[in-house]
């Protein structure tokens, strides 16, 4: 019918063009009124199951749905007419697909599209090979699911080499049989079980049953299920190693015991600003986040550095997260944090003061010889070596940055620049910028999360610049307004605290032995050397326990509660390793206060020198 009105509807226009006079060329006019019908198929062998997939489009890539497809499947090796012949309809998609068992053997498999009024035909055909090959089951469920109230999925994937095969599935729970899968094209299937999960370990098995072509396949799995889990937790005002901060520790456990799946989430967040606190408008200054996992016995803890948060009153939102079910929720208690204290304890001591703190940690060796150790000591005072001088806060290094760094240029009473981390060379974000003059802080900044910053106009004159970031040294700038543009687009390098401390230590350790030996030993080798410069037995203290007395030593004069490192020697070569070591090689942050240590340690060996 369509065509019939388009010829009608061409006739009338060629008689209308005649009637007004045909120009004196003509030209064709070309209508294409039929296209064409493609099949796209991939024919598989899973193992005797012969697998078909395709679809049926035009010529322009478009779905052709509900379409008839004739598909007929023949032994290579036979005479005989087909095995099978069937008719195949698309769906919606212009998909089609098929699944048919067939004996060991060779055959070919012919797809046929009849074409229509509108749309030419196509064939294809392919050759496959079946062989008899046993299934596999794979079955995937979560290791806990908490309550009752949320699903725990059971997926299932049957294959044989690796491709999918349908069919129904059968499921038991602890030895019962509860349910069946219908398992797709793919073999995938998926089953809500959670309904027929006992309290404690559950055993699940999943069998694709036996068929005249294939033996029958399963695979099981452990779940443990609990109705009713109990979450707890405590916040306090810690330490970790050789670090301060906030620590939260907890477990989760039912009424069968504890339980070891899961994870935690832990937002620490501040309570009770005073009026007139900044950190409401700061988000990041105001919740920091920790995920951990749970350990033996469900227990978990979770630690966030003292070099992060500020002082004031903090609590801990905990949220359990089983593989399945239910998340748990819980809120601790709120604790105090306050670094100033132990700021103040460490400066009011002093080196002597701090170095003869109470506690002996590690076992004295009778047999050292420490009156040849001090005037080894005593020998290298005319060695001609001189540590330079290590201030609390350094020169920041500057250097321009190209334009593709992300800075954008200001004018020349502005700056804009990047902060960068020397040591691990990576941008520091959050770092606090304080600009002066005369003495008196006049403009304040902080670093985006990429380390940039930008200033407003900050006016003519001499201005001196502190740059402030957790686990760095405060770098110090003094610069003139306007500039001439090296101030519009430049890098900010900080030094880090460890890298502070290595530098100083590597100072030490060739003013005291005479060489640079960093890169060369390690620590407990540079240790050993030192001694052995001495002709002094080293003090190899190897054994576990009384390197963790050391460290526990170092953490208890951190931590302010009066205990502190020996001043014999000895004790002071192991308790300097042990920060170096601690700090350089852990990539944890830290603060001017372990570095102040590692000083006041030298600086007490140092005095030793000078006794007769």
């Amino acid at each position: 019918m369509r065509l019939s009105r388009l010829v009608g509807l061409v006739l009338t226009l060629a008689t209308l063009l005649a009637a007004l006079g045909a120009p004196e060329e003509a030209h064709a006019v070309d209508i294409r009124v039929r296209g064409e019908g493609k099949i796209f198929a991939d024919v598989q062998a899973a193992g005797t199951t012969l697998q078909v997939a395709g679809a049926l489009r035009d010529e322009f890539g478009r779905s052709l749905p509900f379409r008839d497809l004739e598909l007929s499947v023949m032994n290579v090796h036979s005479q005989r007419s087909a095995l099978r012949s069937v008719k195949l309809t698309t769906d919606i998609q212009g998909r089609f697909q098929l699944q048919q068992d067939l004996d060991p053997g060779d055959y070919a498999v012919t797809m046929r599209f009849i074409g229509t009024e509108h749309l030419a035909g196509d064939d294809l055909v392919s050759q496959v090979s079946l062989n008899a090959q046993p299934p596999r089951v794979d079955i995937h469920i979560p290791r806990l699911v908490a309550g009752q109230s949320q699903p725990a999925n059971l997926r299932v994937r049957a294959s044989v080499a690796g491709i999918g095969v349908s069919g129904a599935a059968l499921v038991a729970v602890n030895g019962k049989s509860v349910e069946t899968i219908e398992l797709d094209h793919y073999g995938r299937g998926a089953l809500d079980v959670v309904k027929h999960l006992d309290p404690g370990e559950n055993l699940v098995e999943v069998s694709l049953p036996a068929t005249a072509r294939r033996p029958e396949a399963t695979d099981v799995a452990r779940t443990r299920f609990s109705r009713s889990p109990i979450l707890t937790a405590t916040a306090s005002a810690s330490h970790r190693r050789l670090e301060r901060g906030l620590a939260v520790r907890g477990e989760v456990k039912d009424e069968l015991g504890p339980l070891t799946s899961g994870s935690v989430l832990i937002t620490f967040e501040r309570v009770g600003f005073a009026e007139g606190d900044d950190a409401p408008r700061l988000p990041d200054a105001a919740k920091h986040r920790a995920e951990v996992e749970l350990g033996e016995g469900g227990v978990f803890e979770g630690f966030i550095s003292g070099q992060i948060v500020r002082d004031g009153q903090w609590r801990a939102h905990v949220v359990y997260q089983p593989d399945a079910g239910k998340s748990l929720e819980t809120l601790t208690q709120v604790v105090t944090f306050d670094q100033s204290s132990s700021r103040f304890f460490l400066n009011l001591l002093g080196a002597l003061a701090i170095l003869l703190g109470v506690g002996v940690l590690v076992v004295r060796l009778s047999t050292i010889d420490f009156a040849a150790l001090l005037a080894r000591l005593g020998r290298k005072d005319d060695d001609g070596v001189i540590a330079p001088d290590f201030a609390e806060s350094e020169p920041i290094v500057i250097e321009a940055l190209d334009d593709g760094s992300g800075v954008e240029p200001v004018a020349h009473d502005r700056l804009a620049g990047l902060i960068w981390d020397t040591w691990r060379a990576a941008p520091v974000g959050s770092a606090q910028l304080e600009f002066s003059q005369g003495g008196r802080v006049v403009y304040q900044t902080t670093s985006a999360l990429d380390g940039t910053f930008r200033t407003d106009s900050l006016g003519a004159g001499a201005w001196h610049l502190d740059v402030i970031a957790p686990g760095f040294s405060r770098g110090t700038l003094d610069f003139e307004l306007p500039h001439g543009g090296e101030y519009s687009r430049f890098r900010i390098g900080l030094t880090a605290v460890p890298l502070k401390i290595r530098r100083y230590y590597q100072s030490w350790v060739r003013r005291t032995h005479g060489d640079d030996l960093w890169g060369r030993l390690s620590p407990r080798q540079i240790e050993a050397t030192i001694w052995s410069a001495f002709d002094v037995a080293s003090v190899a203290v190897e054994d576990s326990r009384g390197r963790e007395q050391l460290r526990q030593s170092i953490e208890a004069l951190l931590a302010d509660d009066g205990a502190g490192v020996g001043a014999d020697p000895e004790e002071l070569l192991l308790a300097m390793t042990e920060i170096v070591e601690e700090a350089y090689f852990s990539s944890r942050i830290y603060d001017e206060q372990l570095w102040q240590v590692l000083v006041q340690i030298t600086t007490q060996l140092d005095a030793r020198k000078e006794v007769p």
